[in-house]
C-alpha cells in the first residue's frame, strides 16, 4: 500500500477542502455586500460530509483493542457533535445578520483537524492491519463526492 493510500493522505486532503470553504467564507464576510449563505452552506457541506465519512467509514471499521485509540475516537465523535452545534449557531446568525465570530470557529476546526492529522490518521495507519485498513481506504475513496 502506497503513502497515497494512507487513510492519513486521504482524510488530509478533506481537511484542505474544508481550510478553503472557511477562507471563502471569511472572504464573504470581510464584503458586507456578499451574500454569506452560498459560501457558508458550501463549508456546512464539506464538514458534514467529512464527519459522515470519518464516522461511516472509520469509526464504524475502527474497532480497536487499544484503549486511547478507542477513546480518541470517542473524544473526536464529542468534537463533531460541538462543532455542529457552532455551524448551527453560526448559520442563525447569518439569519438574524448578526456577527459572527470565525476566528473562534476556525480555531475550534483547525484544533480538531490538527489532533485528528497528528495522532488520530497516522495511528490508525500504523496500528490497523493491511486487511482492515483496505476495508477503510475503498470506504472513503468510494464515497468522495
Amino acid at each position: 500500500m502506497t503513502e497515497e493510500d494512507s487513510i492519513s493522505k486521504i482524510m488530509l486532503k478533506q481537511h484542505y477542502e474544508i481550510d478553503k470553504c472557511i477562507h471563502r467564507f471569511d472572504t464573504a464576510l470581510k464584503q458586507d455586500d456578499l451574500d454569506l449563505r452560498g459560501p457558508f452552506n458550501k463549508l456546512k457541506w464539506e464538514i458534514e460530509k467529512h464527519f459522515f465519512i470519518e464516522e461511516k467509514a472509520i469509526f464504524q471499521l475502527h474497532y480497536s483493542e487499544n484503549k486511547e485509540t478507542s477513546n480518541i475516537t470517542i473524544r473526536l465523535k464529542k468534537e463533531h457533535d460541538i462543532l455542529i452545534d457552532a455551524m448551527e449557531q453560526i448559520e442563525d446568525r447569518i439569519k438574524n445578520n448578526e456577527k459572527i465570530d470565525l476566528p473562534g470557529f476556525r480555531e475550534q476546526i483547525l484544533n480538531h483537524a490538527g489532533f485528528e492529522n497528528k495522532h488520530f490518521y497516522p495511528r490508525l495507519d500504523d496500528e490497523l492491519d493491511e486487511e482492515r485498513k483496505r476495508s477503510i481506504i475503498e470506504r472513503l475513496t468510494n464515497c468522495e463526492l
